[in-house]
């Protein structure tokens, strides 16, 4: 920052402020007029300490200061000496007329400056006259240097220049994103395994039952359907009903003040709130958990009960939750009913697939007449080509929104690439992308 000590030719002080060392002079004019309006009247700036004088010229306000002489280079501080119309010794005319000092005049001072550095005569291809052209500022003895013209201010940013940074802010930290994802698909891959649920086999009134170890609940839950099969709805309080509010909402339908549950050997007695619609059958919550000083030991994968280690059930063990089971029953149905649309279609490519097979076959023996011999290796290998199947648009595009989704990738044309390269598979696309 270089500190400028602005002065009137009677060596009294006008103002006093700061600006980057790589300031403009357009900078330190529009500095000037904010601080007095009527410093639009300025006809040169001086330096004495530089023996620089700048008159207003045809020169580009897009020189730095340091470029234009005002400031020395690594100057802490310079005093600058504004020179109005009366104050100039020089006799050469002036192309700008006087302007009134007024807030409106120098408002439009502002904004002529900012077109005069966004717009040069070299763009448009033709020279502009000196009474077109605003004041700028050029050292005397020197020609006029064309300078790249300086950044448009934010006065004259419009919408589009604001969608713009936007776009490329978003653009950016898509990039982190996905060089974050990277790192961690490299150097973390086991992050993106999925967690088992922590599940012990427990009995109560001798039905077997695979209870959930959840220490994130505050008490702990059993759903009506176990209740009913275990014979404790008999023992259930009404005076207890209410509503659990967490992930979702459910009524409760009461509470069983104590029931006896057995847990390796031991008969524990637990308090449960039955649940109207629960998915998991029994959850063993935190305050079970902590009344009984059970211990989740996660190195031993085991629940410590006093001197008690309670294996948790493996992965082969570990119930689904309805409505997945729901989900691949449905999956298993579809795939079995001929009258399925994916069904058919996978049909009719295979139809089409073998009756090439068989035309291909034919021709290649020269038989005339008679059945085609279909050679059950060339059925396969003709087969073996993955055949993309016949979307809609609507299916494609459903498809392309929800891989860009899961990928993090931005470019639509990318991700439709990388989807017909997989036969519009999500998953082949996914793998793709990820080893490319």
């Amino acid at each position: 920052m270089v500190q400028l000590i602005i002065n009137n030719p009677a060596g009294e002080t006008l103002s006093c402020f700061s600006l980057p060392g790589n300031a403009t002079v357009q900078q330190l004019l529009l500095k000037l007029i904010d601080i007095q309006p009527e410093l639009a009247q300025a006809q040169a700036i001086r330096n004495d300490a530089c023996h620089v004088t700048y008159r207003l010229a045809n020169a580009s306000t897009a020189q730095t200061l340091v470029q234009a002489g005002l400031v020395r280079q690594d100057a802490a501080a310079e005093t600058l000496v504004v020179l109005m119309k009366a104050d100039t010794s020089c006799g050469a005319s002036v192309a700008t007329a006087a302007v009134p000092p007024s807030k409106q005049d120098a408002e439009a001072r502002i904004l002529e400056l900012f077109a005069s550095s966004s717009a040069s005569p070299s763009a448009k291809g033709t020279s502009t006259p000196a009474a077109a052209v605003p004041s700028t500022l050029t050292t005397m003895g020197e020609g006029t240097v064309e300078q790249p013209h300086a950044h448009v201010g934010p006065i004259t940013m419009d919408v589009q220049e604001l969608e713009l940074q936007r776009r490329i802010y978003a653009r950016i930290q898509q990039q982190q994103i996905d060089e974050n994802l990277a790192n961690a698909l490299e150097y973390t891959p086991e992050a993106f395994a999925p967690v088992t649920m922590l599940y012990i086999p427990c009995t109560i009134n001798q039905v077997p039952i695979k209870a959930f170890v959840d220490s994130g609940a505050q008490n702990s839950i059993m759903n009506k359907r176990t209740a009913e099969r275990c014979g404790l709805m008999r023992l259930v309080d009404v005076r207890m009903r209410g509503v659990a509010v967490g992930v979702g909402r459910q009524e409760i339908c009461g509470r069983i003040h104590m029931a006896p549950v057995s847990i390796a050997g031991m008969h524990i007695p637990f308090a449960f709130y039955v649940i109207e619609d629960q998915v998991i059958d029994l959850i063993i919550g935190l305050d079970q958990l902590k009344r009984h000083e059970m211990l989740i030991d996660l190195k031993k994968n085991c629940l410590t009960i006093g001197s008690v280690h309670v294996p948790f059930l493996e992965d082969k063990d570990v119930p689904l939750s309805e409505a997945l089971e729901k989900e691949r029953a449905k999956s298993r149905a579809e795939e079995d009913d001929p009258t399925h649309p994916e069904r058919r279609h996978r049909d009719a490519i295979a139809t089409t697939t073998t009756t090439t097979t068989t035309t291909t076959t034919t021709s290649a023996a020269g038989v005339a007449s008679g059945p085609a011999a279909v050679v059950p290796g060339a059925t396969r290998n003709a087969s073996a080509p993955a055949v993309a199947p016949v979307l809609s648009e609507m299916e494609r595009q459903t498809r392309l929104e929800g891989f860009m989704s899961f990928s993090g990738i931005t470019d639509p044309a990318r991700a439709a690439e990388l989807l017909e390269l997989a036969g519009w598979d999500p998953d082949g696309a996914a793998e793709l992308f990820f080893d490319s």
